[in-house]
C-alpha cells in the first residue's frame, strides 16, 4: 500500500473488455476517495498511448512511482 501522501497514477483503457474496465475503475475510484488516496487518472485514446503516458509520468519524477493499468 502506498504512503498516503504518494500519488498513485492510473492509466485506463476505457474500451477494454467491452468497457468492463470502466466499471472496475468506478469501483476503484470510490475506494480511493474513501481512503483519501492521492491519485491521478489518464484515459488512453489509441494504441500505444498507455506507453507514452507512462513515459511522461515517469519522466516527471525522480521518486519511486506507482503506475497502475486498468484494462
Amino acid at each position: 500500500m502506498p504512503h498516503l501522501n504518494e500519488t498513485v497514477y492510473f492509466i485506463i483503457n476505457p474500451v477494454a473488455g467491452n468497457e468492463e474496465s470502466l466499471k472496475i475503475w468506478k469501483k476503484a475510484k470510490e475506494i480511493l476517495k474513501s481512503k483519501a488516496v492521492p491519485h491521478e487518472v489518464f484515459f488512453t485514446r489509441e494504441k500505444g498511448h498507455a506507453l507514452r503516458l507512462t513515459k511522461e509520468i515517469l519522466s516527471g519524477t525522480n521518486q519511486d512511482t506507482r503506475v497502475i493499468a486498468v484494462g
